[in-house]
């Protein structure tokens, strides 16, 4: 997870700090928001699957090893608000972003095509899946806004004209879904 974090937020020092521009301004944008989405995709992992981890972004002072060690963990609450905070950025930098659609993001010629709106709605499903799946006690399960959850799901991806996040097939030719590759592309 810290390695895909790592990446994202030196691809967001890169274009917020040192105006790196990456091809035009528009692939700038849809870049700095897939960055901020996988921010956002890797604290809703942490805090699903362990106690407390680190909230790390490009903001964050590593210069000196005084200031890594001087980081503190996080409950797992703090990792959640977190995620939810940065996928609510993610949504509005992809809402403003001019580059649509998004093509040959995995390096597959002619694959699947995602627009800003299936970037936002792939967003809103993991913010629902986030709340949802975050509880591990009924205690914590009864206390789930799920009005929330609805709300998000509602404008997930099954909302709407529904698209596609594509079947790719490996070079075993075994098909899978394209959210594994997604999920698992090293250029995401």
């Amino acid at each position: 997870y810290y390695d895909v974090l790592s990446n994202a937020n030196d691809v967001l020092t890169a274009i917020r700090t040192n105006d790196v521009i990456i091809g035009d301004a528009a692939q700038t944008k849809r870049a700095e928001a897939a960055a901020v989405m996988l921010q956002a995709m890797v604290f809703a992992q942490i805090a699903m699957n362990y106690d407390q981890g680190f909230i790390v972004t490009e903001e964050t002072d590593l210069s000196t090893p005084e200031a890594v060690q001087a980081l503190q963990f996080s409950p797992r609450a703090d990792l959640r608000a977190a995620a939810i905070a940065k996928f609510d950025e993610a949504v509005g930098l992809w809402n403003a972003g001019t580059l649509d659609p998004v093509q040959n993001w995995f390096g597959i010629v002619n694959g699947p095509q995602y627009t800003r709106g299936d970037m936002v709605k792939a967003i809103r499903t993991m913010q629902a899946e986030l709340l949802a799946y975050y509880p591990r006690t009924s205690a914590e399960n009864g206390q789930v806004n799920w009005g929330q959850v609805a709300t998000y799901a509602s404008q997930g991806i099954s909302s709407g004209a529904g698209f596609d996040v594509g079947i790719f097939q490996d070079a075993g030719g075994t098909f899978y879904d394209g959210t594994k590759g997604l999920g698992n592309d090293v250029t995401t």
